[in-house]
């Protein structure tokens, strides 16, 4: 091996170990080996060249000492970073892969939840526009029953019928009301399991970014050279330029050199702990900014949450309004065309009845007329022709008794017959009435009875559809809890990976 100069001593640089403290020490050991070897053999070019040598025999011996003392502990720094080295990119490569790993497994059962979802959001919306068009059905046929229940003003029993059907598609609005909502928690749901996906899928592609930074970092620094200290060489060569001798000048180049070794493991160390920080600051910017935006969704998620139940609040509010009006204003109507109805007949009777009687005194009138003036005429009569006048007067007196008797009868039979046709066709209005009170009342009971047992069928089964998803909002909750416990671990592991980092 060819011996060292002064200007190889000068010029030679180290390598930077990546994210590790200071140079390589093989490197070193062989500059170390180098110089030792060129020591010696300067040394022996000195025994050999004659007795001006001799007097420097025991610093030299003391040199070669602490030479191979400062070579074994090179040795044992050299065999503690190559461990250090192994475990760290065994460490760092098997945390990466579980990351990597847990990642993937996080993004595959978010991705299982979002399909639950959309599927239960979908079967939601069917059902939903199924109750849509079940409380139109049934508006209509409360709609239908309040038109019969007005013209059928005197029935209380269907009326109370009526307000029972009214309540119950109340209570049946109620229940849509409470699963549209839930449908809207659902819908809910899936934006958030959509956004954990994203969020997984950015926390991912992080990861993978600080890798790339990492392996980048690791060629950069190892691409780095030290500076040149221009002052420690300039030490050396006076350093060798002041000795008289060869040994002399190879003890102070060695000092030298190691004091040069010294000054390159602290800018190492230096460099190291600055590439570290930089990490770790980047590191938590990266926390930083999740947090952020983990916060800044949840805080969107509740306004959202608020905005909506607030709605829905409003909207139950402004329907159970509009519902009451509608059946105040129902039974009034219902109360109004009942009285008319009521006023209407009892006017109808009254005239009818003064008809009777005023055309019964009509003809009263008009018999009692013509007998005064038959009678007038036959007294008339009876002064102009006595005898005949006495016989004709008898004669139409006689005439006019029958004839004023007939037409009383015949005003008496007319009123009589007037009153039994009013009486006949009053209780033929009051059968048809009563025919058909009952069978309304009957195809009302038996409606309502079909309408109940629909509602009671269609509540069973929303209550079925609401457990469904109490059930599905459990696990999922218990899924998500999991998920987050899963990534605060991943945060957990990496912050205790970049302390040991840090640490070593």
């Amino acid at each position: 091996m060819a011996l060292l100069t002064p200007k190889d001593i000068r010029e030679h640089t180290f390598q930077t170990v990546r994210f590790k403290e200071g140079y390589d020490v093989d490197e070193v050991d062989d500059f170390l080996d180098q110089v030792t070897e060129t020591v010696e053999a300067l040394g022996k070019q000195a025994v050999a060249g004659g007795q001006s040598t001799q007097a420097l025999g025991p610093d030299v011996s003391a040199l070669n000492t602490k030479i191979s003392d400062l070579t074994a502990q090179v040795q044992s720094l050299q065999q503690e970073n190559q461990s250090l080295k192994a475990a760290a990119a065994q460490g760092a490569g098997e945390q990466a892969t579980a990351q990597i790993a847990q990642a993937n497994q996080a993004a595959q059962a978010a991705q299982a939840q979002l399909k639950e979802a959309e599927s239960n959001n979908q079967a939601l919306s069917t059902q939903n526009e199924q109750l849509k068009n079940q409380i139109e059905r049934l508006s209509a046929q409360v709609d239908q029953l309040t038109a019969q229940a007005a013209q059928n003003s005197d029935q209380p029993d269907l009326a109370k019928e009526l307000q029972e059907i009214t309540r119950q598609r109340d209570q049946f609005r109620a229940d849509s009301e409470n699963l549209r909502h839930e449908l809207s928690a659902a819908h809910e749901q899936t934006m958030r399991a959509q956004q954990a996906e994203a969020q997984v899928k950015d926390l991912t592609k992080q990861l993978e970014e600080s890798k790339q930074r990492e392996e980048q970092l690791r060629d950069q620094v190892a691409k780095v050279e030290p500076n040149t200290e221009t002052g420690s060489l300039q030490k050396i060569k006076s350093a060798a330029a002041a000795a008289n001798s060869e040994p002399e000048r190879a003890t102070a180049m060695l000092t030298l050199a190691m004091q040069l070794h010294d000054q390159y493991v602290d800018k190492g160390k230096a460099t190291a702990k600055e590439i570290t920080e930089q990490a770790q600051r980047k590191y938590e910017e990266l926390i930083s900014k999740a947090n952020d935006y983990s916060n800044r969704t949840r805080s969107e998620a509740d306004d959202y949450n608020a905005r909506t139940r607030e709605a829905a609040d409003a909207y139950s509010a402004k329907t159970r309004d509009d519902a009451d009006s509608y059946s105040a204003k129902t039974h009034e109507d219902a109360d109004t065309y009942m009285k008319n109805k009521h006023a209407e007949a009892d006017q109808y009777v009254v005239d009818k009845t003064n008809e009777a009687n005023t055309y019964a005194d009509q003809k009263i009138a008009e018999a009692n007329n013509y007998a005064a003036a038959k009678t007038n005429e036959a007294d008339t009569y009876a002064d102009s022709k006595a005898h005949e006048a006495d016989e004709y007067a008898q004669k139409k007196q006689d005439e006019g008794n029958t004839y004023a008797q007939q037409k009383k009868s015949e005003a008496d039979q007319y009123v009589v017959e007037r009153h039994d046709e009013i009486n006949a066709f009053e209780a033929e209005a009051k059968k048809r009435a009563d025919d058909y009170s009952a069978k309304t009342r009957t195809a009302a009971d038996d409606y309502a009875q079909q309408v109940r047992e629909n509602l009671e069928t269609q509540s069973k089964v929303i209550e079925g559809n609401i457990q469904g998803l109490k059930t599905f909002e459990t696990e999922y909750r218990a899924r998500l809890t999991e998920f987050l416990g899963q990534l605060q671990a991943q945060v957990s592991d990496t912050n205790n990976y970049k302390d040991i980092d840090k640490a070593n």
